[in-house]
């Protein structure tokens, strides 16, 4: 991590259930750090993670993958 790059996390414990496999999950964060110090450009600033459990209908459908995923409890 650069030093002038410093993260701010929320992770709850426990936290949400995930389906993911603990590469998967590595590369998701790894990638969101990269493009969040690319966007820094440069500059001193935080990268804030959280992480949090919310409901189907807070998401909307164009932000589902794929569109017709439907988790089996009303929470994921």
């Amino acid at each position: 991590m650069p030093a002038h790059v410093k993260v701010k996390t929320a992770l709850p414990s426990p936290g949400p259930v995930v389906y993911a496999g603990r590469e998967q999950i590595h590369r998701i964060l790894h990638d969101l750090q990269i493009n969040a110090i690319e966007a820094l450009d440069g500059e001193t600033n935080t990268i804030s993670l959280s992480v949090r459990t919310v409901s189907l209908e807070d998401i909307a459908l164009k932000h589902r993958f794929p569109a017709e995923f439907l988790p089996r409890t009303p929470y994921y």
